[in-house]
Protein backbone atom coordinates (compact mmCIF):
# COMPACT_ATOMS: atom_id res chain seq x y z
CA UNK A 1 0.00 0.00 0.00
CA UNK A 2 1.44 3.08 -0.92
CA UNK A 3 1.57 5.96 1.28
CA UNK A 4 -1.08 8.26 -0.46
CA UNK A 5 -3.39 5.01 -0.02
CA UNK A 6 -2.47 5.07 3.39
CA UNK A 7 -3.74 8.32 3.49
CA UNK A 8 -7.10 7.54 2.15
CA UNK A 9 -7.63 4.68 4.29
CA UNK A 10 -6.80 7.11 7.42
CA UNK A 11 -9.61 9.25 6.02
CA UNK A 12 -12.13 6.39 5.47
CA UNK A 13 -10.89 4.77 8.94
CA UNK A 14 -11.77 7.85 11.03
CA UNK A 15 -15.42 8.76 8.67
CA UNK A 16 -16.26 4.97 9.70
CA UNK A 17 -15.18 5.52 13.20
CA UNK A 18 -17.42 8.96 13.24
CA UNK A 19 -20.33 6.84 12.10
CA UNK A 20 -19.96 3.83 14.14
CA UNK A 21 -18.60 5.71 17.39
CA UNK A 22 -19.94 9.30 17.52
CA UNK A 23 -23.17 7.81 15.80
CA UNK A 24 -22.95 10.15 12.83
CA UNK A 25 -25.17 8.64 10.36
CA UNK A 26 -26.49 9.85 7.04
CA UNK A 27 -29.45 11.62 8.79
CA UNK A 28 -27.59 13.53 10.90
CA UNK A 29 -25.21 14.90 8.16
CA UNK A 30 -28.21 15.28 6.22
CA UNK A 31 -29.68 18.55 8.42
CA UNK A 32 -26.19 20.42 8.40
CA UNK A 33 -27.81 22.35 4.42
CA UNK A 34 -25.53 25.41 5.36
CA UNK A 35 -22.05 24.18 4.93
CA UNK A 36 -21.52 23.27 8.02
CA UNK A 37 -19.59 20.02 7.73
CA UNK A 38 -17.12 21.59 5.22
CA UNK A 39 -16.63 24.34 7.40
CA UNK A 40 -16.04 22.22 10.51
CA UNK A 41 -13.50 20.53 7.47
CA UNK A 42 -11.60 23.44 7.11
CA UNK A 43 -11.49 24.37 10.48
CA UNK A 44 -9.31 21.32 11.38
CA UNK A 45 -7.71 21.52 8.06
CA UNK A 46 -6.42 25.47 8.66
CA UNK A 47 -5.83 25.13 12.58
CA UNK A 48 -2.14 23.60 13.18
CA UNK A 49 -1.38 24.21 9.66
CA UNK A 50 -1.84 28.53 9.48
CA UNK A 51 -1.51 28.93 12.71
CA UNK A 52 1.49 26.19 14.30
CA UNK A 53 -0.77 25.24 17.10
CA UNK A 54 -0.51 21.92 18.19
CA UNK A 55 -4.03 21.08 18.61
CA UNK A 56 -4.84 22.77 22.02
CA UNK A 57 -7.01 26.60 22.10
CA UNK A 58 -10.54 27.27 21.90
CA UNK A 59 -12.64 26.62 19.01
CA UNK A 60 -12.49 28.97 15.59
CA UNK A 61 -14.68 31.95 15.02
CA UNK A 62 -16.06 29.73 12.23
CA UNK A 63 -16.58 26.68 13.82
CA UNK A 64 -20.22 25.44 12.97
CA UNK A 65 -21.45 23.82 16.49
CA UNK A 66 -20.90 24.39 19.84
CA UNK A 67 -17.61 24.72 21.28
CA UNK A 68 -17.26 22.05 23.38
CA UNK A 69 -17.57 19.69 19.98
CA UNK A 70 -14.03 21.38 19.07
CA UNK A 71 -11.33 18.67 19.77
CA UNK A 72 -8.36 18.77 17.49
CA UNK A 73 -5.83 15.96 18.23
CA UNK A 74 -3.05 17.49 16.46
CA UNK A 75 -1.69 17.80 12.83
CA UNK A 76 -1.95 14.91 11.59
CA UNK A 77 -5.37 13.77 12.93
CA UNK A 78 -6.42 16.97 12.33
CA UNK A 79 -5.79 16.40 8.53
CA UNK A 80 -7.70 13.38 8.72
CA UNK A 81 -10.65 14.16 10.49
CA UNK A 82 -11.02 17.28 7.52
CA UNK A 83 -10.48 14.52 4.72
CA UNK A 84 -13.55 12.80 6.85
CA UNK A 85 -15.97 15.72 6.78
CA UNK A 86 -15.09 16.92 3.15
CA UNK A 87 -16.05 12.84 2.69
CA UNK A 88 -19.19 13.31 4.74
CA UNK A 89 -20.26 16.34 2.50
CA UNK A 90 -19.47 14.67 -0.23
CA UNK A 91 -21.39 12.21 0.56
CA UNK A 92 -24.17 14.22 1.47
CA UNK A 93 -24.57 16.41 -1.80
CA UNK A 94 -24.54 13.02 -3.95
CA UNK A 95 -27.01 11.32 -1.54
CA UNK A 96 -30.08 14.00 -0.88
CA UNK A 97 -29.23 15.86 -4.25
CA UNK A 98 -28.09 19.24 -2.67
CA UNK A 99 -27.36 22.09 -4.67
CA UNK A 100 -23.94 22.48 -3.09
CA UNK A 101 -23.20 25.94 -1.58
CA UNK A 102 -21.17 28.88 -1.18
CA UNK A 103 -18.28 26.69 0.87
CA UNK A 104 -17.88 23.94 -2.45
CA UNK A 105 -15.30 26.82 -3.53
CA UNK A 106 -13.28 27.22 -0.37
CA UNK A 107 -13.59 23.10 0.03
CA UNK A 108 -12.14 22.65 -3.61
CA UNK A 109 -8.77 24.81 -2.66
CA UNK A 110 -9.11 23.13 0.59
CA UNK A 111 -9.45 19.52 -0.92
CA UNK A 112 -6.06 20.05 -2.80
CA UNK A 113 -4.40 22.02 0.03
CA UNK A 114 -5.34 19.00 2.20
CA UNK A 115 -4.11 16.18 -0.79
CA UNK A 116 -0.53 18.48 -1.16
CA UNK A 117 -0.02 17.97 2.60
CA UNK A 118 -0.60 14.82 2.80
CA UNK A 119 1.65 13.89 0.28
CA UNK A 120 4.08 15.98 1.47
CA UNK A 121 4.26 14.19 4.60
CA UNK A 122 3.89 10.57 2.89
CA UNK A 123 7.09 11.19 1.02
CA UNK A 124 8.41 12.48 4.57
CA UNK A 125 7.20 9.17 5.69
CA UNK A 126 5.60 10.54 8.85
CA UNK A 127 2.77 8.57 8.07
CA UNK A 128 4.45 5.90 7.96
CA UNK A 129 6.56 6.86 10.86
CA UNK A 130 3.89 7.41 13.09
CA UNK A 131 2.92 3.95 13.14
CA UNK A 132 0.12 3.49 10.66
Amino acid sequence: MSENQNAKALIANERRRQVEDERWSSENDDIYVMGELERAGLCYLFHDTEFGLTGTGPAPLDWPWHPTWWKPKGRRMDLVRAGALFMAEADRVARTGAVPGAAMALRDIAAARLAALLEIEASAGLLASEGR
